[in-house]
C-alpha cells in the first residue's frame, strides 16, 4: 500500500514548473543583465577611446599651428593682438616645449566629458583621472599624448561579494605633431647651411651621382632607353 502511494506521489508533476522557474529565472536574469552590462561596457570603451583620440588630435593641431588656437580663443578676430607675444614665443616651441600643455580647466573639461558618456545613468565612468595631457618632445619629432583612467561599476552586487564588481580601465592616444611648412623650412635651412661649406658641396655632388645612377638602373629595369 505504501509502495503504491509512493509511486503515485513520484508520478505527480504538480509544482515542477514552480521549482524549475525558481532555479532557471534568476540565472536567466543574471545572464541578461550581464550581457547588457558587457555590451554597455564595450560601447563606453569605444566612445571614451574616441574622445581621447579626438582630444590628442585637436591639441596636436594646436601645437603644430598656434594660430588655430589663437583664433578660436579670440572669436576668430584677427585684429585682436592681445596674445601676439605668445605667438612670437611659440616660434621656438619645438626647442623647449615638453610635458604638460593643456591647463587645469581643459583637463577638467575632458574629465567631465568622459563622465557624461554612457547609455545608462547608473552605469557611467567613475573616478576619472587624466594622467597625461601634453607633449612628448623627441628633438627630431614631437607627439601629443592624452591618457585617462576610469572605473566601470557593475550595477548589481552579488551575495558572496562585499562590494560591487569594478573594472579598472584606461584609454590612451599619442598623436604625431605634423607641421609640413615648418618641416620644409627646417630642411631648406639645413640645405642652405650645407651648401655654404666645401664638404657640403662634395656631399651634394655624391648624392647627385648616386641619384643619377639609381635613375639609370630604374630605366633599365623598366625597359626605357636613355
Amino acid at each position: 500500500m505504501n509502495t503504491k502511494k509512493t509511486m503515485k506521489i513520484m508520478r505527480d508533476d504538480r509544482g515542477y514548473v514552480f521549482v524549475e522557474a525558481t532555479i532557471v529565472y534568476p540565472i536567466m536574469f543574471f545572464v541578461i543583465i550581464f550581457l547588457i552590462y558587457m555590451g554597455n561596457m564595450f560601447l563606453l570603451r569605444a566612445r571614451i577611446d574616441s574622445a581621447v583620440a579626438h582630444e590628442a588630435i585637436v591639441y596636436a593641431n594646436y601645437f603644430a599651428n598656434p594660430y588655430v588656437r589663437y583664433l578660436e580663443d579670440n572669436d576668430y578676430k584677427i585684429e585682436n593682438t592681445a596674445k601676439s607675444n605668445d605667438l612670437t614665443n611659440s616660434l621656438y616651441r619645438y626647442l623647449y616645449k615638453n610635458g604638460k600643455y593643456a591647463n587645469s580647466d581643459e583637463v577638467a573639461t575632458l574629465e567631465k566629458r568622459i563622465g557624461q558618456i554612457g547609455f545608462f545613468n547608473n552605469v557611467s565612468p567613475e573616478n576619472i583621472k587624466v594622467s597625461a595631457h601634453g607633449i612628448n618632445n623627441y628633438v627630431i619629432y614631437q607627439t601629443y599624448e592624452v591618457e585617462a583612467s576610469y572605473e566601470l561599476k557593475f550595477p548589481i552586487k552579488f551575495i558572496f561579494m562585499d562590494d560591487y564588481w569594478v573594472l579598472y580601465m584606461s584609454a590612451r592616444e599619442e598623436s604625431p605633431i605634423t607641421d609640413q611648412s615648418e618641416f620644409i623650412r627646417n630642411i631648406d635651412m639645413a640645405v642652405d647651411y650645407i651648401e655654404r661649406t666645401e664638404k657640403g658641396n662634395k656631399a651634394i655632388e655624391q648624392f647627385s651621382k648616386l641619384k643619377n645612377n639609381f635613375d639609370k638602373l630604374l630605366n633599365k629595369i623598366g625597359g626605357k632607353k636613355e
